[in-house]
C-alpha cells in the first residue's frame, strides 16, 4: 500500500512527543520506533530539537540511517549537527553520504573540526570529497557527484548491463551510462532504458547517443538547472577541458538548487538580503540584519518623495485637489515598474531573455506600457472629472492632469522596470536586487515630479 505523504508527515508530527520522551528515557529505542519513518521526516523532526537532543538522535541511529536522514537536513543545519558528534563517530555518519553532501558538510563547518573529520575518513573517500570541496559551492562542480557509471565503447550490451548491476550498490546514478573512448573522452550516452531493449550482441557504440549535453565545473548551477529541464536530462555530466567526466549531476540536485535559487530570489525581489536558514529557525538579529539595509535604503527613497512634494509644496496649495490622486498616481507607477521587473527577471532567469535583448525589450515594454496608461488613463479621468467641485476647482482640468500623467507614470513603470534588471545583469549583479519595493520608492519619486510638472504646465500653478 503507498502511503500519502501528508499521512507521512502528520503520524511524524504525531511521534515527536514520543521521539523527545525516548531521547530522553531509552534513547536505545529511537532505531526501532522510527524504523518505519521516512528520513525525510525524521529530517524534519531533528530541525525541532534542542542540541543536547541532536546529538543524542545521532548517537543511537545506526550509521546507514543517520546518514540517510543527515542528507535530508537543511544544509545550513547539518554542519552544526555533525560538529555536535564524537568526531569518530561524525566521520563515520559523513563517510557513508553521497560524496556531494559529504563535500557540502565539510565545507560548511569551521576549517578545525572539519579537517579532524576528514583525517578519520578512508583515503579515497578523502581524496574524492578534497577533489569536490575544491569547486564553489553554486557551481557544477559545487554540486556533482562522482558516482556514475562509464563503460568503454567497445562494450557489449549484455555485458554492459551486468556491468551496471555490479555498480548499482554503490553509484547514485546508474539510469543514464556514459560512454568514452580509449582516451577515457566522453563520446555519448546510453539510457538504462535504451540498454534494456538493445540486442545483447550490440556495441554501446552502435547504440549510445552521440549529442551529449555537458557543462564545466565552473558552469553556474543556474545554467545547470536550465540546461536539464530544457532537454529533459537525467544526468548531466561535468567534464575537463580534455572532456574526460569529473562527475554528473542529477535531477534531485537540481530539484535542490532551484527551491533554493527560487527562495533568494523571492528574498531579494521583496527587499530582503538572502537568509540561508529556514524562517523558525534564522537567529532573531541575522533577520533583522538581513531586512533593515533594503528598509533603510527604501526609507531614503521615501525621503526623496517628501522632498519632490515639498518642491511642489506652492502647487499643492493652489489646488488641493491635486493630493487627492497622489497614491493613485504613485501606486499605479509602481505597480507597473514592479510587474515589468518582475517579468524581466524571471525571463533572465530561465534563459528565456539575453542582454543583448535589450531593445526589443523597450520597445516592447514601451507599447504595452502606452496601452496599459490609455486604459488605467482612462479610469482615472473619469474618477477625477466627478470629483466633487471645491470652489473654482476645474474638474476637466484636473482630470486631463490625472489621464496624462497615469500614461506617463505606467509608460515610465514599464520602461524602468524592464531596463533596471537588465542593467544589473550586464554588470555581473545579480538581476533580482531589483526587486519590487526598490523599483516602486524609484518610480514613486519620478511620479511625484511627472505629475507636479503636468499640473504646473496644463493649470498654470505656482
Amino acid at each position: 500500500m503507498t502511503t500519502r505523504p501528508e499521512f507521512e508527515s502528520h503520524a511524524s508530527g504525531l511521534l515527536f512527543p514520543e521521539i523527545r520522551e525516548i531521547l530522553r528515557t531509552a534513547p536505545g529505542e529511537l532505531p526501532e520506533v522510527t524504523e518505519e519513518l521516512h528520513p525525510a521526516d525524521l529530517a524534519d523532526m531533528v530541525t525541532r530539537l534542542e542540541e543536547n537532543e541532536i546529538r543524542i538522535f545521532f548517537s543511537n541511529l545506526p550509521i546507514d540511517r543517520a546518514a540517510d536522514v543527515a542528507e535530508y537536513v537543511d544544509s545550513s543545519l547539518r554542519a552544526h549537527l555533525v560538529t555536535s558528534l564524537d568526531p569518530d563517530r561524525a566521520a563515520r555518519i559523513v563517510s557513508a553520504m553521497s560524496p556531494d553532501d559529504r563535500a557540502d558538510i565539510l565545507a560548511d563547518m569551521e576549517p578545525e573540526p572539519a579537517a579532524a573529520i576528514l583525517a578519520r575518513i578512508a583515503l579515497p573517500q578523502r581524496r574524492e570529497t578534497q577533489l569536490l570541496m575544491q569547486y564553489e559551492p553554486h557551481t557544477a562542480g559545487g554540486i556533482m557527484t562522482t558516482q556514475f557509471v562509464t563503460l568503454p565503447l567497445a562494450t557489449r550490451a549484455d555485458h554492459a548491463l551486468a556491468l551496471v548491476k555490479a555498480a548499482a550498490q554503490e553509484k547514485e546514478t546508474i539510469y543514464t551510462i556514459f560512454v568514452i573512448d580509449r582516451e577515457e573522452k566522453l563520446t555519448g550516452v546510453v539510457s538504462l532504458r535504451e540498454l534494456l531493449v538493445a540486442d545483447p550482441i550490440q556495441r554501446l557504440a552502435d547504440i549510445m547517443n552521440e549529442s551529449v549535453v555537458w557543462v564545466t565545473p565552473e558552469t553556474d548551477q543556474e545554467e545547470v538547472a536550465r540546461l536539464i529541464s530544457k532537454y529533459d536530462i537525467l544526468a548531466l555530466p561535468v567534464v575537463d577541458e580534455g572532456r574526460s567526466m569529473l562527475g554528473v549531476i542529477t535531477v534531485d540536485d537540481v530539484i535542490d538548487v532551484l527551491v533554493a535559487e527560487g527562495t533568494e530570489d523571492a528574498q531579494k525581489m521583496g527587499a530582503v538580503a538572502p537568509i540561508e536558514e529556514p524562517y523558525l529557525v534564522a537567529g532573531f538579529w541575522e533577520v533583522v540584519r538581513k531586512r533593515v539595509v533594503w528598509l533603510i535604503v527604501l526609507f531614503l527613497g521615501g525621503l526623496f518623495t517628501a522632498s519632490a512634494l515639498e518642491h511642489y509644496e506652492g502647487a499643492i496649495a493652489s489646488l488641493s485637489a491635486l493630493v487627492l490622486f497622489i497614491p493613485l498616481i504613485l501606486s499605479t507607477g509602481g505597480n507597473s515598474g514592479s510587474q515589468s521587473a518582475t517579468l524581466v527577471i524571471r525571463a533572465l532567469a530561465t534563459g528565456e531573455l539575453k542582454t543583448n535583448e535589450y531593445m526589443r525589450v523597450l520597445v516592447r515594454e514601451l507599447m504595452v506600457g502606452i496601452a496599459l496608461g490609455v486604459i488605467l488613463g482612462a479610469i482615472g479621468y473619469l474618477r477625477a472629472y466627478l470629483l466633487p467641485g471645491k470652489g473654482n476647482t476645474d474638474p476637466s482640468g484636473i482630470a486631463l492632469v490625472v489621464a496624462i500623467t497615469i500614461v506617463a507614470v505606467v509608460v515610465n513603470g514599464c520602461v524602468v522596470g524592464s531596463l533596471l534588471p537588465i542593467l544589473l545583469k550586464k554588470m555581473k549583479l545579480d538581476p533580482a536586487l531589483m526587486s519590487a519595493p526598490f523599483i516602486a520608492s524609484l518610480i514613486d519619486v519620478m511620479g511625484i515630479i511627472v505629475y507636479f510638472s503636468i499640473a504646473s504646465s496644463l493649470l498654470r500653478l505656482g
